[in-house]
């Protein structure tokens, strides 16, 4: 299917499950981009939480108060990693136990 002009890529990601039952609580996929960082990274969320490489979801600060330690935890190099620590969060339970980490910032 080829109906986008060759200067727009695809930035977000949903399960089709989730938009077929509208599902609130649905997970996205984003490709980000920040001056912190060189190129894109990815960011796993449900609603205004935000998926760690240790697959924890907690509240995602806002722009100005995030750190380089955010970056690293919570912005994923490849999709392939995103898809990974989502997989092993579903498979624990994460969602049930979010929080707002503190150290999240």
């Amino acid at each position: 299917m080829d109906i986008l002009p060759d200067d727009w890529i695809p930035t977000r990601w949903e399960r089709k499950a989730d938009l077929a039952n509208c599902d609130a609580l649905g997970v996205s996929i984003s490709i980000t981009a920040s001056p912190f960082y060189s190129g894109y990274r990815f960011a796993v969320r449900r609603l205004r939480y935000c998926l760690s490489s240790d697959s924890r979801w907690c509240m995602e600060p806002i722009p100005s108060s995030r750190t380089d330690g955010f970056y690293e935890r919570f912005r994923f190099r490849s999709i392939r990693e995103a898809l990974a620590a989502l997989t092993r969060a579903e498979a624990s339970g994460a969602w049930e136990r979010r929080e707002i980490d503190s150290d999240s910032a």
